[in-house]
């Protein structure tokens, strides 16, 4: 199953996971600035020709 077959319960839960886990690190962090990826299929993870860090 990816994020293209999510049932809307199931995805309402994600991302309100995804909403804690931004509360989380502000609160450790005081960030405000977040980049969050979803990885749908086979293929997973970073490029390595595309990483800039």
């Amino acid at each position: 199953m990816d994020n293209y077959t999510l049932e809307n319960e199931l995805a309402y839960a994600i991302f309100d996971l995804v909403d804690e886990g931004k509360r989380l690190l502000y609160e450790k962090y005081n960030s405000d600035e977040y980049n969050i990826d979803v990885n749908c299929g086979e293929v997973r993870g970073v490029i390595p020709d595309m990483m800039k860090y």
